[in-house]
């Protein structure tokens, strides 16, 4: 598999970690997308394995280990997610190399559909618990996620009812807490290796358009840096780098 090059490595100005290897992405979606590759058969690995349950002790320690800590992995939807599960957790003989995955990224994290009763817990943010030497993390967002409508179901209806369309769908921001409790962040607390957040926001002209005066989308995105920063400071004792990037 070719390099690619890593949006956050290649940025000297952003951040700089001594001595970073060059990263390569593995696209999960591409690794789904071959016929003969398979959560037990996956294409980045049948250099060294023809199948995950070949792996022994030896090809983990001098092969797999050592291999990932130069792979990032790019993970972008639940069956995504689910291809990912069951390499590692179906087949045993693979759950050791939960401990080499060093970097993850999330860039459809905001296709998430919130925490509720049902769903106490992020499954992206789960899985990535399971990654006790996880260093880097990327999640994006996305401005119809730090935004609801100005009114009620009701009042909604009843503007459209009048023709006044424009004003139904004006924007509000979502407190910071909302923004934090839909997406379970807490979570990232508990991610013991982490060196690195990088949070990216996929921007909206329609949400901007909509906004009601006063209001700017990115505001929850830039105080979820800050709460991030401050948290693993003062309660985890842990200097975290948490970089910010907005995308047009």
């Amino acid at each position: 598999m070719n390099p690619s090059a890593h949006p956050f490595v290649s940025g000297a100005d952003i951040y700089s970690l001594p001595e970073a290897p060059t990263i390569t992405v593995v696209t999960i979606e591409r690794e789904r997308s071959f016929p003969n590759s398979t959560p037990s058969t996956p294409l980045f690995l049948q250099t060294w394995i023809p199948s995950v349950q070949d792996v022994t002790r030896q090809i983990l320690i001098n092969e797999i280990l050592p291999l990932f800590e130069s792979l990032l992995f790019l993970i972008n939807s639940h069956a995504d997610l689910m291809f990912m599960k069951d390499m590692f957790f179906k087949y045993s003989a693979m759950s050791p190399a939960l401990t080499g995955i060093l970097r993850l990224s999330y860039e459809r994290f905001y296709w998430f559909s919130g925490i509720n009763p049902t769903r106490p817990t992020n499954p992206y943010l789960a899985f990535a618990y399971h990654c006790p030497n996880l260093i880097e993390i990327t999640l994006r967002f996305h401005t119809a996620g730090t935004t609801r409508s100005r009114w009620n179901e009701r009042e909604r209806i009843r503007l459209e009812l009048a023709g006044e369309f424009d004003t139904s769908k004006k924007l509000v921001l979502v407190s910071d807490d909302e923004f934090r409790n839909f997406y379970g962040l807490h979570q990232i607390f508990e991610f013991k290796s982490i060196k690195v957040v990088n949070l990216q926001c996929q921007l909206s002209r329609e949400v901007k358009y909509n906004m009601v005066e006063g209001h700017d989308p990115v505001i929850p995105f830039y105080s979820l840096r800050n709460w991030i920063q401050h948290e693993f400071a003062t309660k985890h004792s842990k200097d975290v780098i948490v970089n910010t990037r907005l995308l047009p």
